[in-house]
């Protein structure tokens, strides 16, 4: 839909221009304009029409072609970069999930949709470079010691560099990189508070409620209110608190939760 809007922009830009030569020519040649329009008098004439015309032809293929590689990039950012590593649906989804917390989030903070496109891209691609890390040290990310963090903690910046090496996603490239920083300045950079961006901020609160709800191994999953009440553990830790504020209003606002509750306390 979007290509065809695109051709059809500069098919009303070649007409356009074609009509207004046509009326210039009319006026100065002394000719009708149905003569001017189809023959445009000189060979000469035609000739230079035609010309621009091609170079308007050239502008749009090239216009196409930038739309479709990102299109294209864009598949193999979801479908394939994310399965580089896992090769399973548990990442897709969770990549979904972080997309729908996210940019309900965004929403709250009024992000403009270039940098939601830029937040959707760091849910899809956070991970993007845990395929050089090993399995086993990715599975055991919480009791890892120092060499092993080391090896874990190259994946963010090969992350970094794959996501700014494809074009249509690489203003994303600062976000991977700074996607594990923690409130309190003990991320990866070192980054602390407010130098952490707005987006890797809200990131770290969704990825958070989304490995309590949906454990990354064999932990007991949390139910929606218990994930939110321990999320407050985090705040000023790990977490922004103002984030996990807006996060907390969001999904108390939810109507499923509510719902919930309402079903909850009729049975009680």
């Amino acid at each position: 839909m979007r290509l065809f809007s695109i051709i059809t922009r500069y098919a009303v830009i070649a007409l356009a221009w074609w009509l207004i030569d046509s009326l210039i020519l009319s006026s100065s040649a002394s000719v009708s304009f149905g003569i001017a329009f189809i023959a445009g008098v000189s060979s000469y004439r035609l000739i230079l029409r035609l010309i621009v015309l091609i170079i308007i032809a050239i502008i749009a293929y090239n216009h196409c072609n930038k739309i479709m590689a990102e299109s294209e990039a864009k598949n193999w950012n979801v479908d394939e970069t994310e399965n580089a590593y896992y090769g399973s649906a548990e990442s897709r989804d969770r990549s979904r999930r972080l997309v729908y917390y996210c940019l309900a989030m965004a929403k709250r903070y009024h992000l403009s949709k270039l940098e939601m496109d830029r937040l959707r891209t760091l849910c899809y691609c956070h991970d993007i470079g845990l395929f050089v890390v090993s399995d086993k040290i990715v599975r055991r990310r919480r009791s890892l010691g120092e060499f092993d963090q080391k090896l874990l903690d190259q994946h963010i910046e090969i992350g970094a560099q794959i996501v700014a090496a494809i074009k249509p996603f690489s203003k994303a490239a600062h976000l991977v990189r700074c996607h594990e920083e923690k409130y309190n300045g003990s991320g990866y950079l070192g980054l602390s508070g407010k130098k952490i961006p707005l987006a890797c901020r809200i990131f770290r609160v969704a990825l958070m409620y989304d490995y309590l709800t949906v454990p990354f191994n064999q932990q007991r999953a949390l139910v929606c209110d218990e994930a939110l009440n321990e999320l407050r553990y985090y705040e000023g830790n790990e977490l922004d608190p103002e984030v996990v504020d807006v996060f907390r209003r969001i999904m108390g606002d939810h109507f499923v939760l509510k719902d919930i509750r309402e079903r909850i306390f009729s049975i009680r």
